[in-house]
């Protein structure tokens, strides 16, 4: 299920940010995909609850907790910056995947050292 995710939001990340297709300025193909990661990162948040068996309310309050939403939030501002700097997404899903992984352990250190 999630590689399937994976390519789901590659596409329409590769969609949102194709030069030609569409007239949409680079600052809000940048929030566009800002926005599609902070769902995938949410979404994997969900998952991760859900495999380990939390129930329901459990699950929403892991998810809307503060550092769930702070780690969501840096991985989104990564790959907003990302775009707007020219850099793209990746080439393919194992490319999107080592980014995103990449990124998802650089905001969790990110935001653990923060908080002390």
């Amino acid at each position: 299920m999630k590689n399937f995710l994976l390519a789901v939001v590659l596409l329409s990340i590769g969609t949102a940010v194709a030069a030609d297709s569409d007239n949409l300025s680079l600052t809000a193909k940048a929030a566009k995909v800002k926005q599609m990661i902070i769902e995938l990162c949410h979404r994997d948040v969900e998952d991760g609850t859900a495999k380990m068996g939390l129930d329901e309310d459990l699950k929403q309050k892991l998810a809307l907790a503060p550092f769930a939403k702070k780690v969501c939030e840096c991985q989104g501002r990564k790959f907003e910056n990302r775009v707007r700097k020219g850099l793209g997404v990746g080439r393919d899903e194992s490319d999107f995947a080592s980014l995103y992984k990449k990124s998802r352990e650089e905001c969790i250190d990110a935001v653990q050292h923060r908080k002390h």
